[in-house]
């Protein structure tokens, strides 16, 4: 495998470290860790949402039928005193919207309630996060009042949860990637946001820029009035790299096509001949012509520091905390001394820069538990918590 060697300090911007190589990509501690209640956030309202949300993940098919459950909680407790201490709780079903399905509808809250007493219990604070398909934001598109109809029906059973938990506890987020159009969400949101203030005057509001969340969208926001809402992103970049291998793509998409793309890289990475002479043998010239379109501009740590330091100069204009709460790699097709140093990266520059993170996900594709036996990849667990 080849080593490329870098530096923290060049590739950072704000601290100082030493260089770190491919081989072992765990940078030492550094001192802006943990660091979402700092100073430039001591006027937001709910201070131990910040101090726990600031180191987490997301824990999707919470609510679907899993196996040794009693290992599950446990790993889940040795990760809270390991630092841990949120967890995004992705929630959808259709039956919250539905006013004829009411039976489903509580079941669904029934489960909820389970899922956050346990997690509450074992020390983390908890994000309910509304997050429905692709065909929900279709009709939203479509038809925005009968959308918005819906969102606000779900609001309704879900806030009836989220009420019987203090606001140290528990924090709602509006819609996940609400992909809606820019300027339709920037209306939306302000009504939304209001609706389920009333019902939730001291819970922390979580509030996403429209479509899948980039950064770029949110830099160009305007914050709401609201003192007490956290604003989030997500990051893939560059996406042919954490995407690679992607099954649930269409099939003639590049990125299901790739396998061993290396994180950084050019056209000219050993690495990535590789992979190009490899394409090349299957026949897959549309998948080589993409990745030469993609890679006319190299994929480097100095572009992922940009993009953090765009989100940070608009938390800081503003004054207003930030949570990215997704990112990861998926684990079947990148090599992993690669994943891990993307990882560990995208953990420093959150925290050099006082945002929470929330790794995406736990134990399904890009997750650091195996789901077979339940037990954490160390190696990624390292790059995120930067512990022992």
């Amino acid at each position: 495998m080849v080593i490329e060697r870098f530096s923290i300090a060049v590739a950072f911007g704000l601290f100082v470290q030493p260089t770190i190589s491919m081989a072992s990509p765990l940078p030492e501690k550094h001192p802006f860790s943990r660091c979402f209640v700092e100073p430039s956030y001591v006027s937001f309202p709910n201070q131990t949402v910040l101090a726990k949300a600031s180191r987490g993940f997301n824990l999707p098919d919470w609510d679907k039928p899993r196996v040794d459950q009693n290992r599950k909680v446990s790993t889940l407790s040795n990760l809270n005193g390991r630092g841990m201490s949120h967890v995004r709780l992705p929630v959808f079903n259709e039956a919250l919207y539905d006013a004829k399905s009411s039976d489903k509808a509580d079941n669904y809250l029934v489960s909820l309630r389970q899922k956050l007493d346990q997690l509450i219990g074992l020390g983390y604070v908890v994000s309910i996060d509304f997050h429905p398909g692709g065909d929900f934001h279709a009709y939203y598109r479509e038809f925005p009042l009968l959308g918005r109809e819906r969102l606000v029906a779900a609001w309704q059973r879900l806030v009836t949860v989220a009420r019987d938990y203090s606001a140290k506890d528990v924090l709602v987020e509006i819609l996940n990637e609400p992909d809606i159009g820019t300027a339709l969400w920037a209306q939306e949101v302000r009504v939304l946001a209001e609706l389920i203030r009333t019902e939730l005057p001291e819970h922390t509001i979580v509030v996403g820029a429209a479509g899948p969340s980039r950064f770029e969208t949110l830099a160009e926001k305007e914050p709401l009035k609201d003192p007490n809402i956290i604003y989030a992103f997500h990051f893939y970049d560059p996406f042919y790299f954490t995407h690679q291998g992607a099954s649930w793509h269409r099939e003639n998409d590049p990125i299901r096509a790739l396998s061993g793309v290396p994180f950084p890289t050019s056209l000219d990475h050993p690495l990535m001949i590789d992979v190009m002479d490899s394409l090349e043998k299957q026949k897959r010239f549309d998948v080589i012509s993409f990745l030469e379109q993609q890679l006319q501009k190299p994929a480097t740590i100095m572009a992922l520091r940009d993009a953090f330091n765009d989100v940070h100069r608009w938390s800081v204009k503003h004054n207003r905390p930030v949570i990215l709460n997704e990112f990861g790699v998926l684990a079947d097709q990148a090599p992993l001394a690669s994943r891990l140093l993307w990882i560990s990266t995208v953990r420093i520059l959150s925290e050099a820069r006082c945002f929470g993170w929330a790794h995406w996900d736990y134990d399904l594709g890009f997750g650091f538990i195996d789901p077979r036996t339940g037990k954490p990849d160390t190696t990624i667990l390292h790059g995120l918590l930067n512990d022992q």
